[in-house]
């Protein structure tokens, strides 16, 4: 029998945490005979930080005997997912090689299909030089950059694989990245994340296994249009290439605008929805780590933190995202003139400085009604940023002058690439949007303090999720314009980060391969 004992609390200063589980274990199931446990969850309590910070594990263990199910012990069920070789023809033709397409891929030729990617970027490892040419040199490939090429964006991230849906493709998601390379602690940590470093390894070994699978994968392939006959795809069009299929997956990524336009050209449906512009913050991490863990930072990994304030008389949100431990600031411009910035991390986060984002949400009231309105309203952003920088150097200003209306003077230490130019970054964004974002700042202060004092702003950040929604059937999850067209991911709007987007393509693989009809 196994069974799953859940809050096992254990001081951060037991070096042999696996012994002092096994001996709470036997004290816990007196009577009862343990084979073998493994741990399947292992989070940090910090609440009481003065006193002890707590690793808190659950476990699963092989036990024979009779078993007092109660409030720490469980019953173990195993979810299994439900492949299906499909009873119709299926040649799936995937656009773009981001996680929810690599990963449908997989799916698929788990059940015995083999099709065709379509990705307009390179492999991960000519990408890495595109990256390092615009980081070393302010030289950008559009098509082959932070944004767009196989891994898609989350290649150039901190490599999270944390999601707040739960759906029970999660366990299934973590043990496929750990077989193709990433390290096994993703499967039991509550923050799972394996950095850009291990992101590029488990790409590449999908894609010599799709390879060796029967897939055909075509790079540096953008696609410029598609045929469409009585409610259907019949062929994607890219320059002196046309590629028929049966079903079209579009994991585009949040910022294929020029897809986004090409099918609306074509009659598919979309609507523009909320998202977040601001900039990013980066402190020291020791700073970070003292003020969440106390004394007993040196016993635990790099520190995080989430922080978001809600303004209820204006409905906004101002909130961090994508808060990378040890990690760097980066340039990800997907547009020639235009400044982006986002974060990385390699998996030790060894930088020595955290960095996070800090937005405001934003809508319609900002953008107005047009589909595209908030790619223009990004674009305007970054356009002027650009200007203001002279080139793909981002704007730095510490945050207690962005706070107090005032300019920074000389010249401020980040890790941005190529280098970042001191400004006023208010005057990228309106100025209702600037107020809230000083009040977010002024809120997080209280939280953490000395996070204004502490901190360096480095800006824009426009890019936290798509701007547009691809409208799609809620069961079957294909586009309601074309039966045959499942938009997933990023850029569908219906996922935000590796997990949700891959598991987003799951779904509609299983839709397609009508799995439980």
């Amino acid at each position: 029998m196994r069974v799953v004992v859940k809050d096992i609390r254990i001081p951060v200063t037991v070096r042999d945490y696996k012994g002092e589980i096994k001996r709470r274990l036997l004290k816990l199931l007196s009577g009862v005979k343990i084979k073998d446990f493994e741990i399947k969850r292992r989070s940090i309590d910090a609440r009481d930080k003065k006193k002890m910070v707590y690793w808190v594990f659950s476990v699963v263990a092989d036990v024979e005997g009779k078993v007092n199910f109660d409030g720490k012990v469980y019953p173990y069920n195993e979810f299994f997912l439900p492949f299906k070789k499909p009873t119709k023809d299926v040649f799936p033709v995937i656009v773009g090689a981001g996680p929810s397409g690599l990963f449908s891929a997989l799916l698929f030729t788990y059940c015995g299909i083999k099709g065709v990617i379509v990705e307009r970027g390179c492999k991960v490892e000519d990408r890495v030089v595109k990256v390092e040419k615009l980081w070393n040199e302010g030289i950008l490939d559009e098509d082959c950059n932070c944004q767009f090429g196989e891994g898609g964006a989350g290649t150039f991230s901190d490599g999270k694989l944390t999601t707040r849906i739960k759906d029970d493709f999660v366990g299934f998601v973590l043990r496929e990245f750990v077989k193709f390379g990433a390290p096994e602690n993703i499967l039991f940590d509550s923050k799972p994340h394996i950095g850009t470093d291990y992101v590029r390894l488990v790409v590449r070994n999908i894609r010599e296994f799709l390879l060796k699978s029967g897939w055909e994968i075509y790079y540096g392939t953008k696609v410029k249009d598609i045929e469409v006959n009585s409610g259907r795809i019949k062929a994607v069009l890219a320059e002196n290439l046309r590629i028929e299929g049966t079903h079209f997956i579009f994991s585009i990524g949040n910022s294929a605008r020029d897809t986004f336009n090409m099918l609306i050209k074509r009659g598919i449906a979309m609507t523009s929805k909320p998202f977040a512009i601001g900039f990013r913050i980066e402190h020291p991490q020791a700073f970070i780590d003292r003020n969440q863990y106390g004394k007993f930072h040196i016993y635990l990994p790099p520190a995080s933190y989430n922080l978001s304030h809600h303004f209820k008389e204006a409905n906004r949100g101002v909130y961090t995202f994508c808060m990378c431990p040890g990690g760097y600031i980066i340039c990800v411009s997907s547009e020639s003139g235009s400044v982006v910035t986002n974060g990385m991390s390699y998996y030790k986060r060894d930088s020595g400085y955290a960095n996070s984002a800090i937005v405001v949400t934003v809508d319609k009231r900002d953008y107005g009604s047009d589909p595209l309105g908030g790619v223009e309203f990004q674009r305007g952003i970054e356009r002027l940023a650009f200007k203001m920088s002279g080139g793909y150097y981002a704007i730095s200003q510490k945050a207690i002058d962005f706070v107090k209306s005032k300019e920074t003077r000389g010249d401020l230490k980040t890790t941005y690439r190529p280098a970042t130019v001191t400004g006023d970054l208010s005057r990228l964004f309106k100025e209702d949007l600037v107020a809230f974002l000083r009040k977010g700042l002024v809120e997080f202060d209280r939280r953490i303090k000395g996070f204004v004092e502490k901190g360096i702003l480095v800006g824009p950040e426009t890019r936290t999720s798509s701007p547009i929604r691809i409208l799609r059937d809620e069961k079957r999850l294909h586009s309601v314009s074309c039966e045959n067209l499942f938009p997933v991911g990023e850029g569908s709007g219906y996922a935000g980060g590796i997990m949700s987007s891959v598991i987003d393509g799951f779904k509609a693989v299983i839709s397609i391969l009508g799995v439980g009809e």
